[in-house]
């Protein structure tokens, strides 16, 4: 099941530009966290966040009705604040208006389209130079 789940990412990535994410086990493109029944992933670069969700079964999901904020701490224990909106079939991103090198901690938590709150997950991520 693990392997399906990884399979479908990096087919599902293999057209996105290459971008830093967090690496936890065998995933080579990025950790898959669990919000709720969603599995969702953290992709960071230097001018943007983008969380990619799938269900558990690893297909795509409509992110239209859903929305997400996280609480970042960035270069130099700097805390901010992002938002996620929907940018695309499966995908929530949000720019990002500060520095980002060396540690991106974010817990981010995911809502539905009514505003309730679906759950959460911490994410670490090495960010390097592209």
């Amino acid at each position: 099941m693990r392997l399906l789940i990884a399979v479908a990412f990096l087919i599902g990535l293999a057209a996105a530009p290459t971008r830093v994410a967090a690496h936890d086990g065998p995933h080579e493109i990025g950790s898959v966290q669990s919000i709720g029944s969603y599995h969702t992933e953290l992709v960071v670069t230097a001018t943007d966040a983008t969380l990619i969700v799938h269900d558990s079964e690893g297909r795509n999901v409509d992110v239209s009705g859903l929305s997400g904020t996280a609480q970042v701490v960035a270069k130099g224990n700097q805390r901010r604040t992002v938002e996620f909106k929907p940018a695309g079939e499966n995908r929530l991103a949000a720019p990002l208006g500060f520095p980002v090198e060396g540690k991106f901690r974010a817990l981010l938590t995911l809502k539905n389209a009514q505003g309730v709150e679906i759950g959460n997950a911490r994410y670490n991520i090495d960010v390097g130079t592209e």
